[in-house]
């Protein structure tokens, strides 16, 4: 009885505790385990008789059963990150799958964009086109291809992947190297996931791409969603601060509705108007310089990034300017509760990715609240206005004062690809038109609307994943298999 804390697996003894406090991955990694383990004694009837004469393989399971689970900050993990499913991996690869991986990726490295390839409007994801697939038929009659290449789906698929590796995913942003080894980056918390790799071979074509050597691949042995875990407990709910704005999914995907509560004091923060630059190199500059100003009158700033490329990029900006900072990101994580203890201090500046955008108090030092409290500048909207949020929320906690800014380009993320080009070709043509504040805010708009196109095109995908995932549990259903 009492409480446990799940950090990580660690069995039976922690479950069987009236509460347990754990995250949502170690719960959902847990009972991925315990269907592995009854797969082992299949049949419905054998395991009935088996509890009967005491022998139940019930005994040995982690966990007690899904009762009731209450889920903080439940827009990050039952929406967010449900993106993704959750796998767990077994060892089954072959020294022919690196070969494989390797021949994939000098093969990709000779196609051409448009002629063999395409990529989709926003970069992330790769199609072979019709004289791509004709050109891979070709080169897999040569003699050094490996025997695994001289299938079709096979091959096709090995070389989108590593196609994916080099135009898709970019270090210090989807991924970091750490001790000569990939750390996949969450996209949501910015925080590395050093036991975390990416599937079907993806994780070895960035290590190659990286100049590493390959882990073994490995074969699927459990995989579950978000969405379809959590809808197995008897009782579910969760709070989080930015849950409005995902009601109509909360609903749908999981029928729980969204009741506001209002904060136990009044919210006392300052909201500036966007400014929006052309560049992203004039941007950074007007950034540094207005945090450089605001240091000298003993404001706290808290600086929030995408990336650790982009934090990196203003690190140098303020170092060029004289002014003293601390990085908080993915490559710069080992002492993140020190550096967010101090960065309500007067004249701190911090720069961190989404590492402290989700239920961090920063405690205000002396003299700060006098001066407006934390000054929380966003440079650069994110995919989910949730995360943007999350960031402005920072400040302002307890009924302290505070102040949030947004400092946007065109050269943004969120502008790149053909998908966006008529709101940055809109954007850029409000900046040229309209005067001064009011150019600024129609193309602050026009940023929000593409932002707006981006978290609809990611509920689709969630939606998508979510019906893949139940055909997958029908056949494995029907063919007397579990996940």
């Amino acid at each position: 009885a009492g409480l446990a804390f799940v950090l990580g697996s660690v069995g039976q003894r922690a479950y069987a505790a009236d509460v347990v406090h754990a995250s949502g991955k170690d719960l959902a990694f847990d009972y991925l385990r315990d269907r592995i383990h009854l797969r082992r004694r299949p049949g419905n009837l054998r395991r009935k008789a088996e509890r009967l004469l005491g022998t139940d393989a019930r005994g040995d399971l982690r966990m007690r059963g899904l009762h009731v689970a209450v889920i903080d900050e439940a827009d990050s993990v039952m929406i967010d990150e449900a993106r993704t499913p959750l796998i767990i991996s077994g060892k089954g690869s072959e020294p022919a799958d690196l070969d494989l991986f390797r021949h994939a990726r000098a093969v990709a490295a000779t196609l051409e964009e448009r002629r063999d390839y395409r990529l989709s409007p926003r970069r992330d994801r790769v199609e072979l086109t019709e004289a791509g697939r004709d050109r891979l038929e070709a080169l897999a009659e040569e003699e050094d291809a490996p025997r695994a290449f001289r299938i079709p789906v096979i091959r096709e698929h090995a070389v989108v992947q590593a196609l994916a590796a080099d135009h898709v995913f970019r270090r210090d942003e989807h991924y970091i190297l750490r001790d000569d080894k990939v750390a996949i980056v969450d996209e949501f918390t910015g925080r590395p996931q050093p036991d975390r790799t990416w599937s079907d071979g993806l994780h070895q074509m960035i290590e190659l791409k990286e100049g590493l050597e390959p882990t073994p691949p490995h074969r699927t042995e459990a995989r579950i969603t978000f969405q379809r875990f959590f809808r197995r407990y008897d009782r579910l709910c969760g709070m989080t601060g930015t849950g409005r704005d995902s009601a109509w999914e909360f609903w749908s995907v999981y029928r729980l509705a969204v009741a506001r509560i209002p904060t136990h004091r009044p919210d006392a923060r300052r909201f500036a108007r966007p400014r929006v630059w052309r560049s992203g190199d004039r941007r950074w500059q007007a950034l540094a310089e207005e945090v450089a100003r605001l240091q000298a009158d003993g404001r706290a700033v808290l600086l929030g990034v995408r990336s650790v490329a982009a934090a990196e990029e203003v690190s140098g900006r303020l170092a060029a300017l004289g002014t003293p900072h601390q990085v908080l990101s993915a490559a710069q994580d080992a002492d993140e509760a020190e550096k967010i203890s101090r960065a309500g201090a007067p004249g701190a500046v911090t720069v961190a990715t989404a590492m402290a955008g989700r239920g961090t108090d920063i405690r205000l030092g002396e003299g700060v609240p006098e001066r407006g409290g934390l000054h929380v500048i966003i440079a650069e909207r994110h995919d989910s206005r949730r995360v943007d949020l999350q960031l402005a929320g920072r400040c302002g906690r307890q009924g302290d004062p505070g102040r949030v800014a947004t400092f946007l380009s065109l050269d943004d993320e969120l502008l790149q690809g053909r998908a966006a080009a008529p709101a940055r070709a809109l954007a850029s043509l409000a900046l040229a038109l309209l005067p001064g504040a009011a150019g600024e805010r129609a193309a602050a708009a026009l940023v929000r609307r593409r932002q707006k196109a981006v978290e609809h095109a990611h509920a689709v995908m969630r939606r998508d994943l979510l019906e893949t995932d139940k055909r997958l549990a029908d056949m494995l259903a029907l063919s007397g298999q579990m996940e």
